[in-house]
């Protein structure tokens, strides 16, 4: 699905990289995972899901060496040890940005 015009993503907000605190063994601390928190400048906490954090989440999940894909729309991970989605991962939080981490 296509975004219409006013709904173009224009920019994304990188809140973290490797700063921040995350949880133990988090792909972060590696150097491989982002946290996006916003998009054109508006806060996801603020937006809540809109049409551009799904489909950035779809798009993401179209990366071929993706591991984790952590939003307000889904949760998805790929277990490096089974190479098996996990659709329904059960991971807290990310309500307030996407989390996308590289294998």
């Amino acid at each position: 699905m296509k975004l219409s015009g006013n709904e173009k993503i224009t920019s994304i907000y990188i809140a973290a990289t490797t700063n921040g605190t995350h949880g133990p063994g988090s792909n972060h601390y590696n150097g491989t995972a982002i946290d996006i928190s916003r998009i054109n400048g508006v806060k996801m906490s603020v937006s809540g899901i809109t049409n551009q954090i799904i489909q950035l989440q779809i798009a993401m999940d179209n990366y071929p060496n993706v591991r984790e894909n952590f939003g307000p729309h889904f949760k998805h991970k790929f277990s490096i040890e089974t190479g098996k989605w996990n659709y329904s991962h059960p991971v807290g939080g990310h309500s307030d940005h996407i989390h996308f981490s590289v294998r």
